[in-house]
């Protein structure tokens, strides 16, 4: 009996120890192999993407995530580190470019880092079905050479088409793989307006920056109006205070613009994120904060009422100069309203009347809902600027009496007719939630008021309206892992020194830049530059009064 029992258990053992087996070898082989580019590395961890990848929708949306490491990680800085991301598909490693910043150092040990944050871009060929693993080692290794696809640098720009239509600006010129994407300006004037704070997108293969060539413009200054004339505006574009680069990666880009009012009753600190995107869609991230420094009353023009930013759209047509036929007025505004659904307004695309005609004004109670987003274009389809919150709740740090969310104010005019020369414009304006039916206007700005918030300008060139509110979905999403920079304090009190060129001799008796614009023929001009460190930090054209030899 006792012999029975003892084959029973060895036949049992048999039949089980196979399973087993089967059972481990049917895991391994679930788990992608190491990949082989890696086989010197000693670790690697799987990432938890925040994101579905099964839509091609998700195709190179950037991933920026904190990451803690389980085991050493040697890495000196940005540049020599260990890390690496790799992504299994479909039985294939593909290696994938990416950047790391906010290194944390291991505490007692000098090269290793305990976690950091690292970017890289969902892959075209995405289904998801692909795993992502960070490898990295705690041994000293080859450093990675990844092309440098965005570059921020200080640049500044001057144009004069006509006497009433000129720029002279200062700005963040983002290049994107030898391409200028946007411009965000620091100070002077676009359009004769105050630039700081303002973004400014150019049309596709665009190599040097030129508001003439651009297709999106927003504003992220805090405005209001006290008093009935132009002059009567308290914005926090019209004085640059200081200004910072966080962040110069090969995928991404970081940096930061303090300004304020010349009434000094206002302040805006915006951080700008720009993320490398390869296609048609561009996508600017912003956070940005508002500050009330005294109290203030609306008055005059009290559609402008404590806006947070505007979306601006210029139409130029000229008969006699080919150079000013530029911009474009859109036919649609969509929004996602407060009553949970998108509701459009169409636009005149030829205002002719010299005052703002407001299409929407504070009394249509047009408050963004859940999903938070405008957008600006040809409607369901075709092109589309659009700027989208993160939450339509929690904008309103403090202020007494203010109510929290976004209303939108939209006005157009006709804002130049010169010679043959007509410049129309239409500004949506985004800003304090200042009405709501069966109540009064609330045109009292308090002192305590702070407002921040984060955002996306985007644009999309055949996706209307729908590709917004599909981009809205990843943006809320990817936004939850993020965190901006601005532990850095910006100062108030910056060494400024006025510089005077007087252009003398050198055949200068016909240098008229504005006139060569305005007939149209070529004279010669006389070209400034000012260099600092070896480097051109202004240039441009000598004017000369037409009565000095």
């Amino acid at each position: 009996m006792r012999r029975s029992n003892i084959i029973i258990v060895g036949i049992l053992l048999l039949l089980i120890l196979p399973a087993i087996g089967l059972s481990g070898s049917a895991q391994d082989e679930g788990a992608p192999s190491w990949d082989p580019g890696y086989k010197e590395w000693a670790y690697r961890q799987e990432i938890s993407l925040p994101i579905q990848t099964n839509d091609f929708l998700s195709h190179y949306q950037p991933i920026d995530l904190r990451f803690r490491f389980e085991h050493p990680c040697w890495t000196e800085d940005v540049n020599q580190t260990s890390i690496r991301v790799s992504c299994w598909h479909q039985d294939h490693w593909h290696d994938l470019e990416s950047q790391i910043y906010s290194l944390e150092k291991t505490p007692g040990e000098t090269g290793y880092i305990s976690e950091c944050t690292v970017i890289f871009l969902i892959p075209d060929f995405a289904d998801g079905t692909e795993q992502y693993f960070i490898y990295y080692d705690d041994a000293e290794t080859i450093q990675p050479n990844y092309k440098d696809h965005v570059i921020i640098e200080d640049l500044n720009y001057t144009s004069s088409p006509l006497p009433e239509i000129s720029a002279v600006a200062k700005f963040y010129g983002i290049e994107e793989d030898g391409y200028c994407v946007y411009g965000v300006g620091q100070e002077g004037t676009l359009l004769d307006r105050s630039c700081a704070q303002v973004v400014v997108k150019q049309k596709k293969e665009c190599k040097e920056f030129d508001i003439i060539d651009s297709d999106q413009i927003v504003s992220f200054a805090f405005s209001y109006y006290y008093g009935d004339k132009e002059k009567d505006e308290s914005s926090s574009d019209q004085v640059f205070i200081d200004k910072k680069v966080f962040i110069d990666g090969n995928l991404m880009v970081e940096f930061g613009i303090f300004s304020e009012s010349k009434l000094k009753d206002v302040q805006t600190t915006v951080i700008y994120r720009y993320y490398y995107c390869p296609t048609e869609e561009k996508r600017l991230n912003v956070h940005v904060k508002h500050e009330m420094l005294k109290d203030a009353t609306v008055q005059g023009i009290d559609n402008v009422d404590g806006r947070f930013g505007s979306l601006i759209s210029f139409k130029s047509r000229s008969a006699a100069v080919d150079s000013l036929n530029f911009g474009k007025i859109y036919p649609y505004l969509n929004f996602y309203s407060d009553k949970e659904k998108i509701e459009q307004y169409q636009l005149n695309q030829n205002p002719s009347t010299k005052e703002r005609e407001w299409v929407i004004s504070y009394q249509n109670d047009a408050t963004l809902g859940s999903e938070a987003w405008l957008c600006y274009g040809d409607g369901k389809k075709g092109f589309a600027n659009a700027v989208l919150f993160a939450s339509e709740k929690g904008l309103v740090i403090s202020g007494i009496d203010e109510q929290d969310g976004t209303q939108l104010k939209v006005a157009e005019k006709e804002y130049v007719n010169f010679l043959g020369t007509e410049v129309d414009y239409v500004s949506i304006n985004f800003g304090r939630h200042s009405f709501q039916p069966g109540h009064s206007h609330d045109v009292t700005i308090p002192s305590d008021l702070i407002v921040q918030f984060d955002a996306e300008v985007f644009a999309s060139e055949t996706g209307g309206y729908e590709s917004v509110q599909q981009e809205s979905y990843f943006y809320k999403e990817l936004q939850k892992s993020r965190s901006y920079s601005g532990d850095i304090p910006f100062e108030r009190e910056l060494k400024r020194y006025n510089v005077t060129i007087i252009a003398r001799l050198g055949r200068t008796h016909l240098a008229h830049p504005w006139l060569s614009n305005l007939v149209g023929n070529v004279f010669p001009v006389m070209w400034i530059e000012l260099d600092q460190n070896g480097r051109v930090i202004f240039d441009g054209a000598a004017n000369r009064s037409l009565f000095i030899r």
